[in-house]
């Protein structure tokens, strides 16, 4: 299957990809999105927190979570086999009421619930790969797709150039992202 392979091959040339680099393009990325105008009309985004050779999305952390930031930050988690986003409040709140899961994704262990009514104004997606078109390719498990399908926010995929790819296989499950960012 072609998304399998891709995704093989993605996770091959992410881990080949230096700190410094991942870093920089971090940086970078993060620059544009504080610039776009979807990002500074939002109040209530939500991010992913980023595990190793992954986007690394703690320069846009930074910003979401800067005392004097206007907005809320919501990252998600997994329950039941779906996705649901739940508030981050601070850094403290990540770092004393975080554990990572059993994909080593950071989720919370202080029993606060998802919010199941969050109406979020952005979404900001991991992927593997995207592509011009704004396709997707995720993990393979899903979890974006459906629940992409149940919000009507503005999604913003974002990634390394080396993600960019000249086409992603798709079908009709998968949900395209309003625009990509790339460093």
């Amino acid at each position: 299957m072609l998304k399998k392979y891709i995704r093989q091959q993605m996770n091959i040339l992410l881990r080949s990809i230096p700190d410094a680099d991942l870093q920089r393009q971090g940086s970078s990325v993060a620059v544009k999105l504080r610039q776009h105008k979807w990002f500074q009309q939002s109040q209530r985004v939500a991010i992913y927190l980023s595990i190793p050779h992954e986007f690394p999305t703690v320069e846009i952390l930074k910003v979401l979570l800067h005392p004097t930031s206007n907005k809320e930050c919501f990252v998600p988690v997994i329950t039941n086999d779906q996705m649901k986003m739940v508030l981050l409040k601070s850094w403290e709140d990540l770092r004393y009421n975080f554990k990572p899961n059993k994909w080593g994704i950071l989720e919370p262990v202080d029993g606060r619930r998802p919010d199941s009514e969050t109406d979020l104004d952005l979404i900001i997606c991991p992927g593997l790969a995207f592509d011009c078109h704004n396709n997707r390719l995720g993990r393979g498990k899903g979890y974006y797709d459906r629940y992409l399908t149940d919000v009507s926010c503005k999604t913003v995929g974002i990634c390394l150039k080396e993600q960019m790819i000249a086409s992603v296989p798709v079908d009709s499950r998968d949900v395209k992202m309003d625009c990509v960012i790339t460093g």
